[in-house]
């Protein structure tokens, strides 16, 4: 059986990686797809590849909703 990505962004071919749309304005880059820039507005995108190295900056944990209300009984 064939791997099959959970998001569009996610890349299983030549190995794991990652694909960004890049403004051809001003290079910023977003994993969804985009009608406009959020930085300068500009309306054109191309696919990149995501380098396979780099710092992790911030991140987010996103959990269930049923996990979320047992950590708020916990916290009273």
């Amino acid at each position: 059986m064939d791997a099959i990505p959970l998001v569009d962004y996610s890349m299983l071919d030549d190995g794991p990686y990652l694909v960004a749309n890049e403004c051809m304005h001003c290079q910023a880059r977003y994993f969804d797809r985009r009608s406009g820039c959020a930085k300068c507005g500009g309306q054109d995108f191309r696919s990149v590849r995501i380098a396979d190295t780099g710092t992790l900056r911030t991140f987010t944990i996103v959990l269930p909703r049923d996990r979320l209300r047992v950590l708020e009984k916990s916290a009273l």
